[in-house]
């Protein structure tokens, strides 16, 4: 390596370690955190966060998957905790439900959601059992939360209803708690257990459940006592399932109606039928369409061409002598045979091109008239 290569190598080194150095003092390692919210198991079933506070605190839960086995699995000091619509719970349920209370069951469930229009008129079975219904309240809470005295808690608890809602219709016997917007929770005693009514349940769900003081609520809800029984799926059934539920006879009457039918269009009397002949064309349509193609694309020369042709060819069928006369001959035997005059014969048989419809209609009929007398 020469001398002048040698000192650009250095020079493009120390550049290259510079730049290293540079880049190094520039660069550290630091730590960001990306909120990828909940996964697996904890973004499909709202209630795991409040089933796992209720395990850690020595309290064992179920889940209850199937709403026929709402009435059938919770023991009798077991607790039975709804938040879903209740779409699926009937008035016959219902009183299974209040009949399981009776017996030491405590039911905890909120309202099922209703519009604007149904505020004043609730549908639900289980309110209307208990006299309660809802109204809409005037939403004047300058919080988030409202303070909660719960007569069985001995606390003031805070609680994030998100809804503007409140209950009424509470008896004397009842324990009742609620806030500037009106009542929001209502327990009723009867027989050895309770029916515990809150106007909203969202604050149980997902992770609203780590706010404000809703663990401490849960756990007061629940009693801290028994198995509590969480209801995870309770929505409206599919049409199919609804119809095998509360209309077996009818779908097994569909189902027999279904099979009856069948089997008579499977049926036949007598041998089949042949399969009809395809219909012929009349040689006069194809005729007719051909003509109208022709005219309809200018070529109503070759239409009067063919009629004069079949004249002439006609006249040397039935006179031997024709093919021996000129022309001027042949016109005049023409002339002679259909009375008309040499010239009208001349113009009929010589390339005369009608103008219209009217005057191809004209020549093609006094063609064929000469054709008829010869």
């Amino acid at each position: 390596m020469t001398t002048s290569g040698r000192i650009i190598a250095y020079i493009l080194t120390g550049l290259l370690l510079a730049w290293i150095i540079i880049l190094a003092s520039h660069l550290y390692k630091t730590e960001v955190e990306i909120e990828t919210g909940l996964q697996n198991e904890a973004a499909t079933y709202p209630l795991l966060a409040a089933e796992r506070f209720l395990t850690r605190m020595g309290i064992a839960t179920q889940r209850i998957e199937n709403p026929d086995q709402i009435t059938s699995l919770p023991g009798p000091q077991d607790a039975l905790l709804i938040t879903t619509e209740r779409q699926t719970i009937g008035i016959e349920k219902t009183e299974q439900l209040l009949e399981w209370v009776k017996h030491g069951g405590r039911l905890i469930a909120t309202i099922p959601y209703l519009d604007d229009e149904e505020l004043s008129q609730p549908r639900d079975p289980l309110l209307e059992a208990l006299g309660l219904r809802v109204v809409e309240s005037d939403c004047e809470s300058e919080t988030d939360y409202s303070d909660i005295d719960l007569p069985w808690a001995n606390d003031i608890l805070q609680i994030g209803f998100g809804y503007c809602l409140a209950l009424e219709g509470a008896i004397e016997e009842d324990d009742i708690s609620g806030d500037q917007e009106g009542t929001q929770v209502i327990r009723r005693y009867l027989g050895s257990g309770s029916v515990t009514i809150l106007s909203d349940l969202d604050w149980l769900t997902w992770l609203a459940i780590g706010g404000y003081d809703h663990a401490e609520v849960l756990w007061h809800l629940v009693d801290g006592r028994g198995t509590v029984w969480l209801v995870t799926s309770n929505d409206m059934p599919s049409l199919a399932q609804w119809l095998l539920e509360h209309a077996p006879l009818a779908v097994l009457a569909s189902l027999l109606l279904l099979i009856t039918w069948l089997w008579m269009i499977s049926r036949r009397f007598g041998p089949t039928l042949p399969n009809p002949e395809p219909l012929r064309r009349r040689i006069m349509e194809h005729i007719e369409a051909s003509g109208a193609y022709l005219w309809k694309t200018h070529h109503r020369e070759a239409l009067v061409d063919a009629v004069r042709e079949d004249v002439l060819d006609t006249a040397a069928r039935r006179h031997p002598s024709w093919t021996g006369m000129n022309r001027q001959e042949q016109e005049a035997h023409i002339a002679e045979l259909t009375g008309m005059t040499p010239e009208a014969t001349r113009r009929l048989l010589d390339g005369y091109q009608p103008a219209n419809r009217q005057d191809f209609t004209v020549l093609i009929r006094q063609l064929k008239t000469i054709k008829d007398k010869l």
